[in-house]
C-alpha cells in the first residue's frame, strides 16, 4: 500500500511539474515582449492609390507579430493609447515626437511610415510590353521611452512582368499584384532592422546525439527559415548594480550555435555548427543571430 502511494504522489509531482513548465514558460515569454505600437502609414500627395496605405500596415502587423520578442499594436490600439495620454498622432512622421511628450506609457517602440511612391507603367519593348510597379516606401522606429528616432529608413520595391507584344494578356494583368510584391519587397528590408533590435527566441524542445540535431519551438509561422542561426545559451544568476543595487539583466553562458535545414509551421530542426550537443538540453533558450 505504501509502494502505491508513493507511485502515486510521484506521478501527481511529475504531473504538476510538467503543467508548470507549460504555463510559466508562455508566462514568462510574454513578460518579456516589448511592445511596439504601430500607426497606419501615410501617403504622399503624389500616391493616387491610397488603397495601399491599409495592405502595407497590415503586412507590416503581420510580419511583427511572428517575432515573439514583440508584442504587436495594431494602428487603431495604439491611436486610442496615444488618445488616452492626449498625445497627437501627426508630426510623428515628420520629426520625432514634439518636445512637451518624453514618453508614451505602455509603448517601448513606435512605428510610422509613409508611401513616397507607387506607381504602375507599361512599357513597349522590342517584341514585348512589360509593367513596371515600382513602390518607395519610408518608415521610422521611434523610442516610446524616451522619443528619439532610432532609425529612418527608405526602401524600394520592384516588379517587372513581361508579356508578348502581339497579345492582349499584358492587359489582363493585374496591376495591384504587381503592387503586392514591390510593396512585400519594400517592407523585408524594414522590417529586418525592426527583427534585429531584438532577436526572434525560443526554447530547445528535442535534442538527438544520434544525427547531432536540435529542435527548437520556432517554426515558420515565426518567422524561422532555412539557414539562419540559432544561438543557444543557459541562463544564470542576475547580475545587480553595486551602487543602486538594481537587477542589470542575466548571466548567459553560450552552449552552441544551431544552423536550421528544415522548418515545419511551429517547428525547426537545426543542425549543431559549433559548440558540444552534450550541452544542449530540452527547454534551454535560444535566439536568432
Amino acid at each position: 500500500m505504501d509502494r502505491r502511494r508513493a507511485r502515486a504522489a510521484l506521478f501527481i509531482l511529475f504531473f504538476i511539474a510538467i503543467l508548470f513548465i507549460s504555463i510559466s514558460v508562455p508566462v514568462a515569454q510574454a513578460a518579456d515582449q516589448k511592445p511596439i505600437g504601430i500607426l497606419e502609414f501615410e501617403a504622399a500627395p503624389q500616391v493616387q492609390n491610397t488603397g495601399l496605405t491599409k495592405r502595407i500596415t497590415g503586412l507590416l502587423t503581420e510580419s511583427l507579430i511572428t517575432n515573439r520578442s514583440y508584442q504587436v499594436i495594431g494602428p487603431e490600439r495604439t491611436a486610442a493609447i496615444l488618445a488616452e495620454q492626449n498625445i497627437s498622432v501627426s508630426g510623428f512622421f515628420e520629426g520625432s515626437m514634439t518636445q512637451d511628450v518624453k514618453q508614451i506609457h505602455g509603448l517601448d517602440y513606435l512605428v510610422t511610415g509613409k508611401i513616397i511612391r507607387a506607381e504602375s507603367q507599361d512599357v513597349e519593348l522590342d517584341g514585348f510590353r512589360q509593367k513596371r510597379v515600382k513602390v518607395v516606401l519610408a518608415m521610422r522606429l521611434i523610442n516610446a521611452r524616451s522619443g528619439e528616432i532610432i532609425f529612418a529608413q527608405t526602401a524600394v520595391g520592384e516588379t517587372r512582368k513581361t508579356f508578348l507584344a502581339d497579345t492582349d494578356s499584358w492587359k489582363l494583368a493585374d496591376p495591384q499584384s504587381g503592387y503586392q510584391e514591390a510593396l512585400q519587397q519594400a517592407l523585408a528590408q524594414l522590417t529586418d532592422k525592426i527583427q534585429a533590435l531584438n532577436p526572434l527566441s525560443g526554447l530547445v524542445i528535442e535534442v538527438h546525439p544520434e544525427d547531432n540535431s536540435v529542435v527548437i519551438d520556432l517554426g515558420s509561422e515565426q518567422g524561422a527559415s532555412v539557414g539562419q542561426q540559432y544561438l543557444i545559451y543557459q541562463e544564470g544568476t542576475v547580475v545587480v548594480h553595486p551602487v543602486n543595487r538594481q537587477g542589470l539583466g542575466k548571466k548567459t553562458k553560450s552552449l552552441a550555435v544551431i544552423k536550421i535545414f528544415q522548418v515545419q509551421n511551429q517547428h525547426s530542426t537545426g543542425q549543431v555548427v559549433s559548440g558540444k550537443w552534450e550541452d544542449i538540453k530540452p527547454l534551454q533558450p535560444v535566439s536568432k543571430l
